[in-house]
């Protein structure tokens, strides 16, 4: 991935890599929980090959000069949500929507 970049940022290429992660890699829970240890361990991992620890993907391609890193890779997680106290408005109107 990092060599495809520098091609193109050498030759002057339009070339872009998105990554698209989930917030948390695993099941819903407390991360604080010890039985969780496995998931603070990919969520680590996962942070230090993107942009921490001297050899991450960010950290070689700004060394080997690529001021703009996000004009060629791009990160972005997905997480899920909920409400939280629905009203019986916005029940009804979900009801009646489908």
């Amino acid at each position: 991935m990092v060599d495809r970049i520098l091609r193109a940022h050498e030759a002057g290429e339009n070339f872009k890599i998105i990554v698209i992660m989930p917030a948390v890699p695993a099941f819903a829970g407390d991360l604080k929980a010890d039985d969780a240890l496995g998931t603070r361990a990919i969520m680590e991992f996962q942070y230090k090959s993107i942009s921490q620890g001297g050899y991450s993907i960010l950290e070689t391609l700004q060394k080997e000069g690529v001021e703009d890193v996000g004009r060629y890779i791009r990160f972005y997680n997905l997480r899920n949500y909920d409400r939280i106290n629905v009203s019986s408005t916005m029940k009804e109107a979900e009801k009646q929507s489908g």
